[in-house]
């Protein structure tokens, strides 16, 4: 049986300035390989006599783990090629990969530059970046991926293929300083929504074991909601600076009423439709039995909440020995951990005693499972070198793999220097960090796009993409119907009457035995029916009128085709019962509409009736 090593915990690997680095595998082993691309890709090796793709074939493959195998050949050279081919926009690029060949017990201290020529002197196109990657258990990962552009380029970017949950500031309001301006704080928020989800504010406590509302404090659920970003209030407590028996009473006082104030807290979710809550408890003065209780509570209210489709963030610090990540992980259901480590600017953070494993970053990411982790920053406690080097180091570490996201506590969080640096804070924009390490599916992108009226906008990879009803495609964000189209409109769809009431009627027959009719009016011309058809692309399509068998038919029913220029055909309704009656051909380049008006050449005092049933257009 093969002997399978994941790449680099069994062969040796390092980083150094400027790209370089060495990539060592031994003569005889067989390697994992660990490869992403948002594009369609294989890969083949440049000597078949030294190495060998077991686990491909010549075809073009998904994104996955690639089993590389080192041939015991003493005539290869130490240097070896592994060829990424890729295609975008039906262009094949390469990329080579540098592999070093050893033999058992050899070292190979030189440094070795990841070259980025091109075969046949080919260019990347703008689309296109390559990146280098290494996960915190050491797989090295490739990627080929689309450019992210960025306003500010200071902080280096090495992957950003990765679309997060969530990202969200938490609102400081009059909460921190009775003289903040929530409208300009909101405002700070309107300048940066591509780089979040949702927002979190001060709303609501459980002082007591009674549910209570902040009611001096500024309310922006409303402003939330209306930019379709998720609303996540903020339970927090009176909980830090007392002694033990305080929290104890605190604790048991939620306790007592858990039921009551999980109602409460469900009903408020409801009524004002939000994603979830942040529960922030922190204390150091606890028991045993506190821990027990309020790990009970955290799931005990989450599994409230999941009943009517809401979430619970909890605020996790390992100073806060409340809520240990561990126990978080394995013994409740909440849906993300917001972890307050990254507030230190100690190297606790980061390692002890010079050991990676035993910082605190470390311990926070391996305790729980990725998707539920959220690093929450904090620009009280950092100087802009010390935030730059935190997230430079995270994602340089892997640390952002899978991560739901990240939050930053609290705005203010755009801390651009305006007119002279005075504080060690100037200069961090918290939102373009987001932007750059944290990309989201803002959802706000998709506020005011309509796609055509046949389709749903959504945010894909940071852009609006349109999901099209079947008949339409998307084009930028335009549904636009297809070339073969065969659409039929009942009166259900895109369809509008307007005039006096009493001319208008409904009638169980015709197509979905539902259709209306208005008598005929040679005076009063504002009486008409109207089929509005939108996201068209420019062609010649075909017109019909479904006619269903009423009674008192007109004879001479006029309806009015509008697109490139306008047509008027004269159709007799009593002639056509029950069938598709072609209208006439008409140009179009965006829209169509086909009106019918209650009028005719007939005598009004017939009351003849005109029947609005259904339409069809069909692209020639």
């Amino acid at each position: 049986m093969k002997k399978f090593i994941i790449l680099l915990l069994l062969f040796s690997i390092s980083i150094i300035a400027n790209n370089k680095i060495n990539l060592k595998i031994y003569k005889g082993e067989s390697y994992f390989f660990v490869f992403n691309s948002d594009f369609p890709y294989s890969m083949r090796v440049e000597d078949k006599n030294c190495l060998s793709i077991n686990s491909m074939s010549n075809d073009i493959l998904e994104p996955t783990a690639i089993d590389i195998y080192s041939l015991k050949n003493k005539k290869c050279k130490k240097n070896q090629l592994v060829i990424i081919d890729f295609w975008s926009n039906n262009k094949k690029y390469s990329y080579k990969l540098p592999i070093i060949l050893l033999d058992k017990g050899e070292n190979y201290d030189k440094d070795y530059k990841i070259p980025k020529n091109h075969i046949n002197n080919q260019k990347y196109p703008d689309s296109i970046n390559l990146g280098e990657m290494f996960t915190p258990s050491r797989h090295l990962m490739i990627s080929i991926i689309k450019n992210r552009l960025y306003s500010t380029p200071k902080i280096e970017k090495k992957r950003n293929n990765e679309i997060y949950q969530i990202t969200l500031p938490w609102f400081c309001l009059e909460f921190c300083d009775s003289s903040r301006d929530a409208a300009t704080e909101y405002e700070e928020i309107r300048r940066n929504f591509n780089a979040l989800t949702a927002i979190s504010y001060e709303r609501y406590t459980m002082d007591g074991g009674v549910w209570g509302r902040h009611t001096s404090l500024t309310n922006p659920t409303s402003n939330i909601k209306s930019d379709n970003l998720g609303a996540w209030p903020m339970i927090n407590a009176d909980t830090r600076g007392h002694d033990t028996d305080y929290i104890v009473n605190y604790i048991n006082q939620i306790w007592n009423n858990k039921e009551q104030l999980a109602t409460q807290m469900v009903d408020e979710a409801v009524t004002n439709g939000y994603a979830g809550y942040c529960l922030d408890i922190e204390t150091q003065q606890i028991t045993t039995d506190v821990q027990n209780k309020y790990i009970l509570l955290v799931d005990y209210f989450s599994k409230e909440l999941h009943k009517v489709d809401k979430k619970l963030m909890v605020a996790h610090a390992h100073w806060s020995t409340i809520a240990p990540m561990k126990r978080l992980s394995d013994e409740t259901v909440v849906d993300y951990v917001a972890t307050m480590d990254p507030y230190t600017a100690s190297e606790l953070f980061f390692n002890r005693s010079g050991d990676e494993t035993r910082g605190q970053a470390y311990e926070d990411y391996n305790d729980i499972d990725h998707n539920r982790l959220i690093w929450a920053f904090a620009w009280e406690y950092h100087i802009k070198s010390t935030q730059e080097n935190m997230w430079q180091w995270l994602e340089n570490g892997g640390y952002n793999d899978g991560v739901a996201g990240a939050a930053v506590w609290r705005t203010p969080a755009e801390n651009m220097c305006k007119s002279g640096c005075n504080r060690a804070t100037d200069g961090i924009n918290y939102y373009e960090a987001f932007e750059r390490y944290y990309p989201v599916n803002s959802p706000y992108i998709c506020k005011d796009i309509a796609c055509s009226n046949h389709g749903e906008c959504r945010a894909i990879d940071g852009n609006a993409v349109c999901n099209c009803e079947e008949g339409y495609h998307a084009e930028g964000t335009n549904c636009i119907i297809d070339n073969n189209l065969e659409k039929i409109l009942t009166i259900n769809e895109n369809f509008t009457y307007e005039g006096a009431a009493p001319y208008w009627n409904r009638d169980n027959i015709g197509i979905d035995n539902n259709s209306i009719y208005c008598y005929n009016n040679s005076i009063d011309t504002s009486n008409k029916g109207v089929w509005s058809i939108s996201g068209l692309i420019e062609d010649s399509y075909q017109i019909f009128a479904h006619i269903p068998n009423g009674k008192n038919m007109s004879k001479e029913a006029l309806y009015y085709l509008e697109g490139e220029e306008s047509k008027t055909v004269t159709i007799d309704q009593t002639q056509n019962v029950d069938s598709w009656v072609l209208l006439g051909t008409i140009d179009s380049k965006d829209s169509i509409k086909i009106k019918l008006n209650c009028i005719s050449n007939e005598n009004k005092l017939d009351f003849r009736r005109l029947y609005f049933d259904a339409i069809k257009i069909k692209a020639e």
